[in-house]
């Protein structure tokens, strides 16, 4: 797929071997770079795990992604001192694989990686207000998110309005309030709706346990459930029950 001066390589078919690093993204400064495919299975990216063990070292706009043990041209802020990592891509805090990179203009970008495919993801029916799909959502297309076109002034029930694309090839469950309660106002710090999901399709951890994390706020409170706070941070967030994902924002709009 050629754009403007980028090209991108796709593989055909993948296989079991371990992946190598590589680049699939060919720019054209004055000639074209060099680009390079790996083919494992393990370059696609799974937004049911939230794992990638693919090794593209390199943004979707070709430029070198810079070592997670090195400081320059940027500080890093996650997987600091990696060196086991090298310069990889990797899925830290977001919802898709990205790096920091070797551009001192540009300090972050996501990388070029396939994802699992489910195909569109299925419509959502709300009788009295009609469903809109965001996807794909924060760039991936494994993850879809629903929104109500109006809010209501009815009390919030628990919800997930995110689906995600499994393996197997089929999306999870979603389902939305419609609450006038789901949004938040960052002026007055208050969140007091009942999504129950990160923004990337997993379940919160209730907040009276210690298992798979540790809440280091709210410990105990068994009144809150597994509901999305807004406290410490600038949005609604929770810990969740993944053990390799110890928090992470929810899918929760600003109030207009």
């Amino acid at each position: 797929m050629r754009n403007y001066s980028l090209s991108i390589y796709k593989c055909q078919n993948f296989d079991d071997p371990e992946p190598a690093e590589f680049c699939p993204v060919s720019r054209c400064d004055q000639n074209w770079t060099k680009a390079s495919l790996s083919c494992s299975a393990k370059d696609l990216f799974d937004s049911s795990d939230l794992v990638y063990g693919g090794r593209i070292s390199c943004t979707v706009k070709g430029v070198t992604c810079q070592r997670w043990d090195r400081s320059s041209p940027h500080e890093p802020h996650f997987l600091i001192n990696r060196s086991d990592l090298q310069n990889w891509c990797q899925i830290e805090s977001s919802a898709r694989p990205w790096c920091y990179t070797m551009d001192p203009k540009t300090r972050w970008d996501y990388c070029p990686v396939e994802e699992v495919s489910c195909g569109e993801p299925p419509l959502l029916l709300i009788r009295g207000t009609s469903v809109t799909i965001e996807w794909p959502y924060n760039y991936a297309t494994s993850i879809a998110r629903y929104s109500c076109s109006t809010l209501a002034d009815i009390k919030s029930v628990s919800s997930c309005p995110v689906t995600r694309c499994l393996q197997g090839g089929s999306w999870t469950t979603a389902n939305i309030s419609c609450s006038g309660k789901e949004c938040y106002d960052p002026s007055k710090e208050t969140y007091t709706g009942s999504v129950t999901c990160t923004q990337t399709g997993i379940t919160c951890q209730r907040w009276d346990s210690n298992y798979p994390h540790t809440p280091r706020i709210f410990e105990g409170r068994s009144d809150l459930g597994n509901r999305c706070v807004l406290a410490t941070y600038k949005r609604p967030w929770c810990y969740t029950v993944d053990p390799a994902v110890d928090w992470d924002f929810c899918p929760v709009d600003e109030c207009s």
